[in-house]
Parts: structure tokens; sequence; C-alpha cells
């Protein structure tokens, strides 16, 4: 199919997968010259909109996809959903392990203190499979031949 190009006005051969509106690319992009490519917005300089600031209705427990604020982080651990403890990540999820120890000792459990699993298994929390150490404690009668001792271990 023949086509003439809208910028320069050469006839040219339309391919399959083009317009056919521009012969070459560089007559595509003097089209735009002078045009925003910045997408173009509803708003208004200064108008929020209507849901800045509102709570979804199907926000945590109303969501289908709620699993009781349970869930199984990359490295296998579980965290569980608590926004008002004290040493709660950014997303307000904490270590069950660490939870199950502050439960069992009475107290929150410091940054510098490791919870450690007897049996290696990451989502055995009952209380007789977790002990509480220091973490370069923990790095050195549990993991010698691991690299570095992590803060999350």
């Amino acid at each position: 199919m023949i086509s003439i190009c809208i910028v320069c006005n050469i006839s040219f051969k339309v391919k399959k997968q083009r317009n056919g509106k521009y012969c070459t690319a560089q007559c595509y992009w003097k089209s735009l010259k002078g045009k925003s490519l910045a997408p173009t917005t509803q708003f208004k300089k200064g108008q929020i909109p209507w849901i800045k600031g509102k709570k979804s209705p199907y926000a945590g427990a109303k969501h289908w996809h709620w699993g009781g604020g349970k869930t199984v982080n990359k490295n296998g651990y579980i965290l569980i959903y608590r926004p008002d403890h004290p040493y709660a990540q950014k997303r307000g999820v904490i270590f069950e392990h660490r939870l199950v120890m502050e439960e069992q000792l009475g107290r929150y459990l410091t940054k510098e203190e490791a919870v450690h699993h007897l049996n290696g298994i990451k989502t055995d929390n009952r209380p007789k499979n977790l002990i509480v150490c220091s973490y370069s404690e923990h790095k050195i009668k549990y993991h010698p031949d691991n690299g570095k001792a992590t803060r999350f271990a």
C-alpha cells in the first residue's frame, strides 16, 4: 500500500506493522516537536482526588485476600500484622517467633536479642523450640560457618 507522509509529503510504501502516517522515524519525531509528551491528567493544580485520605472499604479483614494478618516472607519466616508493636517494620509486621518469645518472657525483646529455632524449622514457633540470645552469641554458637550474622535469624 502506498501512502503520503504528513510531514514531508513524500509517497512511501507502508509496512504491515506501521500506521502509514510517516515515511521515517525522523518525520514522526518532527511531528511531535513542540508537543508535550507528559501524560495529561484530569486534575487541576491544587485539586485533591476524592480518594485522598480515605480508607478503602476493603482494607484489612474485609479484603478478600486477607489471611488473618499472617504472611510468610521470602526467607521462610512467618510475619504477623501488628502495627501498634514498638518494633514493627514499616508495613506494620513483626516476626512471629519474636512475638512468641515476648509473650513467654513477658517483655519486649531488644533489637540486640536474637531468637533461634532449635530444630532449624523457621515456621515451628512453639515456645519449647525457641531460645533467646544475643546476635553475636547466636552467630558463634549456631551459625559458625555461615557468613555474617543477620538481624533476622
